[in-house]
């Protein structure tokens, strides 16, 4: 999968592209751990001092990307139903 997510630097200036327009720049999960490196290592510069956040295409974000958050709820879910099975009275 292409990244979906670009980052540039411009001397102080850190600007973060969402680039998904196809689905107006949903969410998924490889894009949230894209948004996480990123601002970690913006976090750990000493240069950046102003970040700015952009969506490609006509939205910024549309929200999570659906079929990505219900496999993540039903996976949950899941999980929780079978550690309250597992308890013993």
């Amino acid at each position: 999968m292409p990244a979906r997510v670009e980052f540039h630097q411009h001397q102080a200036v850190a600007q973060v592209t969402l680039t998904y327009p196809k689905r107006f720049n949903a969410m998924s999960r490889a894009m949230w751990r894209e948004l996480r490196h990123i601002f970690e290592s913006i976090q750990r510069s000493t240069d950046v001092r102003c970040v700015l956040i952009y969506g490609h295409g006509a939205h910024f974000c549309a929200g999570g990307e659906f079929p990505a958050m219900v496999r993540t709820f039903v996976r949950a879910a899941i999980s929780q139903s079978t550690a309250v099975s597992g308890l013993t009275r």
